[in-house]
């Protein structure tokens, strides 16, 4: 077919406008991944820092009404051109809901992968998320605080609750003229405090971390690898931490017992904020890597022992006793005494120079699965602890 010469001229243009379609959503996609997942490469950048705040700092308002917008802040030390920023929002899911969860139209949310708000409500956590496609990205001014998203809460019942951001989840990314991914230091200036009553009320001060702290009771079930049954010794000392959205507690320290199947149980106590699914539970056994775990009841698939790797926290703690079953997953040996939170060639060579031993000092140190002397079986276990090589964090 011959075409006319007006054809003709149209023909280029809506190649062009073809090709310029498939360009801006592949740099959709490669700024939603890039920036707000750990796919990039990432350096921090210095000299920078954005102070995040919520605004207003307290929400007041009747029982099962809707509360008044809650708007989170930034405001960089200079102006700053961000491509996109990310972190979590806690609140109490028993107290509160999301009705609605808006963005500035500069840096539109990541479909797939910022917080709805029906998974919000799921899991007491919101994801806040955008990403901004252009070369330039979008402006954060130091003069005044620019808002980066607005939540709309309605609270469930009379009470008071605390909304908050925990600091290492904050992020705010740019692109460099290189094509390295920057990381921009973020610090959030205050929590929120809503209460809703049948009249309104004032509020407390906030507290740094959200509110304050209860004695919590981890009763845990622990795997740890190469033991099927029960050892020769049955008790050890094992370390526990929490960490998520809330400060990491320091390390507790208690004694655990196992059972005729090798399954360990202990208590551990701490002081600590009660509070939604946001919780890690770090476990670090006498001769074991530290492994970090997301969910109460985890579990690993069919790949093998110490498959098991998660992200976010997602574990709720109350005041008093919670009943946590980590015995679906495998810790792993590997990180020998003196411990130093890693498997090398120490921790591999107390195991091999030490072969057919059966004293105390040598089982303390390199009996790994408990049996009553250091053999082949304790050499493989600390051998197949190199695919992780040092303790989840």
């Amino acid at each position: 077919m011959k075409l006319s010469s007006g054809q003709l001229l149209k023909k280029p243009f809506i190649i062009k406008i073809i090709i310029l379609s498939v360009v801006v959503f592949i740099s959709l996609l490669y700024f939603s991944r890039y920036i707000l997942t750990e796919t990039g490469k990432k350096t921090r950048a210095t000299g920078e820092s954005v102070d995040v705040t919520f605004n207003p700092v307290s929400l007041t308002g009747a029982a099962t009404a809707t509360l008044s917008p809650l708007k989170i802040m930034a405001q960089p030390g200079s102006n700053l051109s961000v491509q996109g920023y990310e972190m979590l929002v806690a609140f109490d899911k028993t107290k509160l809901e999301v009705e609605a969860i808006t963005y500035p139209s500069a840096c539109p949310l990541v479909e797939g992968y910022s917080s709805t708000a029906v998974q919000a409500n799921t899991a007491g956590t919101i994801r806040i998320a955008c990403a901004n496609i252009s070369t330039a990205g979008f402006v954060l001014s130091a003069s005044a605080a620019s808002e980066i998203a607005q939540i709309t809460f309605k609270s469930k019942l009379e009470a008071s609750s605390n909304i908050t951001i925990a600091a290492n989840t904050i992020g705010f990314s740019m692109i460099t003229a290189s094509g390295a991914l920057n990381t921009i230091g973020a610090k959030l200036n205050n929590t929120v405090t809503a209460t809703a009553a049948t009249g309104n009320s004032n509020l407390t001060t906030p507290t740094p971390t959200g509110g304050s702290t209860e004695n919590i009771s981890l009763n845990l079930k622990l795997k740890f690898q190469g033991i099927t049954k029960k050892p020769n010794i049955d008790t050890m000392s094992v370390k526990v931490k929490l960490g998520g959205l809330f400060p990491t507690t320091d390390y507790q320290t208690a004694t655990f017992t196992s059972d005729d199947k090798g399954v360990w149980s202990g208590t551990v106590s701490f002081d600590a904020v009660s509070g939604p699914p946001a919780y890690n539970v770090y476990v670090k056994g006498p001769k074991h890597l530290q492994k970090k775990i997301c969910n109460s009841v985890p579990t690993e698939s069919a790949a093998g022992a110490g498959t098991y790797r998660c992200t976010n926290g997602n574990i709720t703690l109350v005041a008093g006793s919670n009943n946590l079953d980590f015995s679906g997953i495998t810790l792993l040996v590997g990180d020998l005494p003196d411990q130093d939170g890693a498997t090398n060639s120490y921790d591999i060579s107390l195991v091999r120079n030490n072969l057919n031993k059966t004293d105390a000092e040598t089982l303390r140190l390199a009996d790994l699965n408990l049996d009553g002397k250091v053999d082949t079986q304790d050499y493989s276990l600390v051998i197949a602890a190199l695919s992780v090589r040092s303790d989840e964090e």
